[in-house]
């Protein structure tokens, strides 16, 4: 497990993407059920996207 082959470590990026966003929808989906703050939804989310860009960033140029 130490050596990865190009296609695992892509698709390991990919879950990991994948559950960055779902954990940051169900987090949106708390969030709007308890404040239903239109400000708070918008500013969580974008702050998400943010987050998951940083990773797909961070995750490409490590490999």
């Amino acid at each position: 497990m130490e050596t990865l082959d190009p296609i695992g470590g892509q698709l390991l990026v990919l879950l990991v993407i994948a559950a960055v966003l779902l954990i940051g929808l169900f987090v949106i989906k708390i969030v709007f059920k308890l404040t239903m703050n239109f400000v708070k939804l918008g500013c969580l989310f974008i702050l998400i996207i943010m987050l998951a860009l940083f990773f797909i960033v961070f995750l490409t140029s490590a490999v």
